[in-house]
């Protein structure tokens, strides 16, 4: 149970961290996560459709970036987590 707590600590530290990021690299992050996204064939439900073109439109918002990690984090967990640690 401790551990899940802890898991969960972390993922938010890993949200806020991208959201206090500067604007460039928000960008580039958002460009490596559509690339995720986009580079296999999967169905996204509408919703997160809609948090990905909120990304695209330039809505770096903590809310926004969880939705596109967790959707990335879905479809390719290894190259996500690549990403995530570069910044």
């Amino acid at each position: 149970m401790e551990y899940e707590r802890e898991m969960v600590k972390e993922e938010e530290r890993v949200f806020e961290r991208i959201a206090e990021l500067p604007d460039e690299e928000k960008w580039e992050i958002s460009d490596e996560l559509l690339v995720v996204v986009t580079e296999r064939k999967v169905e996204l439900t509408p919703r997160e459709v809609n948090e990905f073109m909120a990304l695209i439109k330039g809505h770096h918002t903590r809310d926004i970036f969880r939705g596109v990690i967790n959707t990335a984090m879905r479809i390719n967990p290894s190259k996500t987590t690549e990403i995530l640690q570069r910044y």
